[in-house]
């Protein structure tokens, strides 16, 4: 169970800091506002966290050629529900949702990879 909370702190974690990435680089084409952060970080993780095991499933069986941009697509996905059910955060145009895509993606695969390994030291593998 506390490594359950461990991980989800980090997840959490991850995704604030790239939301936060996100906003600082892409200036006025992704905007959230304070008071909503919270809400569209808690959003945008439980999204990721429902929709990738989902489209895990659904692409091994029907789709396997998308099985190496299936962290791309659902973070584009979470991007783009937390944006509609979010009413403090707007991403505008094209360029920007693929930038944020990215951004967000890149940005929170390199938290979750150091966070564990500097804030949560027991969730580090056992070397073999």
């Amino acid at each position: 169970m506390k490594r359950y909370l461990m991980m989800a702190a980090t997840y959490l974690g991850a995704n604030a800091v790239a939301m936060l990435l996100a906003a600082l680089i892409l200036g006025p084409g992704f905007e959230v506002s304070f008071t909503s952060f919270l809400m569209a970080v808690a959003l945008f993780t439980v999204v990721q966290a429902v929709a990738k095991p989902i489209l895990e499933k659904v692409a091994a069986k029907r789709l396997p050629q998308i099985m190496g941009s299936l962290s791309l697509i659902v973070v584009f996905l979470g991007l783009w529900v937390t944006d509609i059910f979010t009413a403090g955060m707007t991403i505008d145009g094209i360029s920007n949702w693929l930038a944020a895509t990215l951004i967000i993606w890149l940005s929170s695969l390199i938290v979750e990879l150091a966070l564990p390994y500097f804030v949560f030291p027991s969730m580090r593998q056992p070397k073999v």
